[in-house]
């Protein structure tokens, strides 16, 4: 699932985990925070279906993120900041979403700023061949994403895409 690489370019990039206790039935999501950034105040919310279809996207856009917002501002361990600074990353498999849901999505005003990752199976098995066998995709940092993108004038990612 693409929310497992996302997750580890956090975890590698200067974010830690929130420990919650907060779910959503049928999706898999994970909250972070700067680790070591008393100035910065910026939240991020991973979330993908654990089943992809229309429907699963559809339900983030009418009811989840609602739901979801209003539980993670009830968590006593998050600054009164996380209601203006918080982005949710929605991972969604292209084949089970349509471009004008994705629109609504990040076009949505209300609890978060939105943000989708459309993606196909095929993009994720080369995203782990690419990788190897080793997992290094869990150390993927700022400076290594950089690379990859800019490495021989972008042609690479370009092929790699």
């Amino acid at each position: 699932m693409l929310s497992e690489h996302i997750d580890s370019i956090f975890l590698n990039n200067g974010y830690c985990k929130v420990p919650n206790n907060q779910n959503l039935d049928g999706y898999i999501l994970s909250l972070f925070e700067p680790k070591e950034a008393p100035h910065r105040e910026e939240y991020f919310v991973v979330i993908e279906a654990i089943t992809q279809s229309a429907h699963a996207t559809e339900y983030l856009l009418n009811e989840g993120a609602d739901l979801l917002f209003n539980k993670f501002c009830s968590m006593e361990n998050l600054k009164k900041s996380f209601a203006k600074n918080c982005t949710m990353i929605i991972c969604c498999e292209a084949a089970n979403t349509t471009r004008e849901l994705t629109l609504q999505l990040e076009e949505d005003h209300y609890n978060f700023k939105k943000n989708v990752i459309i993606y196909t199976k095929g993009e994720i098995t080369g995203l782990e061949q690419f990788y190897g066998s080793d997992h290094s995709f869990q150390k993927l940092s700022n400076e290594l994403i950089n690379n990859i993108i800019n490495s021989d004038s972008g042609n690479e990612f370009r092929a790699f895409k």
